[in-house]
């Protein structure tokens, strides 16, 4: 039986910033912060840096836990350069992984098939993922919202068995919000 308890996460993705000094004190002061104030742990905080500082950041044993921003389709190891597979990051100590964010969808072409042989290698290696849904404004304005985000979902049905939902976290992701001075509520978020 699956465990419908869920707990709320706060994830900060860095993108492709900031340079290591300023990732090292940041990274540091949430971790701080994280631990000073025990009201903040009602909810697991969670950094997804660049891959570059993943390790660094393992090994300060921090109580946040380092969060890869990919992975790649390519599963174990070999002559794939640039690649990081799921099962590095596994070896590396690194437990989660976020999968089909809007970027990697929209600028690197992570079509479905790719994200589903992303989803199969993560959880082969015994990674958690973060799923990344979420609709343009388009689609929003379009009174499309539920239905995009429902066929993200169901794009991986094919993929997942009902035991493997329970090593995935669904972050919504309000694309529409994203350069456009539209603001998401947390309402927002709780709706969808």
């Amino acid at each position: 039986m699956v465990n419908l308890t869920r707990k709320n996460w706060v994830i900060g993705n860095w993108k492709l910033n900031p340079y290591f000094q300023d990732a090292q004190k940041l990274f540091q002061d949430i971790n701080n912060q994280y631990i000073a104030q025990p009201e903040l742990q009602q909810c697991q905080v969670a950094i997804a840096s660049p891959s570059i500082y993943l390790s660094f950041f393992v090994a300060q044993n921090y109580r946040i836990p380092s969060v890869a921003q990919d992975v790649s389709i390519i599963s174990g190891t070999g002559a794939y350069t640039g690649e990081i597979s799921a099962d590095l990051l596994k070896h590396s100590h690194i437990d989660y992984v976020l999968i089909g964010h809007s970027e990697r969808r929209e600028l690197f072409g992570d079509d479905i098939k790719k994200i589903q042989k992303k989803i199969q290698n993560s959880l082969q290696a015994g990674l958690t993922i973060i799923y990344c849904v979420g609709e343009s404004l388009a689609e929003r304005e379009a009174g499309h919202a539920n239905q995009i985000v429902l066929q993200q979902l169901d794009d991986l049905k094919t993929v997942l068995s009902t035991e493997d939902w329970s090593k995935i976290l669904i972050a919504y992701e309000p694309i529409w919000a994203i350069g456009t001075g539209k603001t998401a509520s947390p309402e927002d978020a709780q709706q969808m």
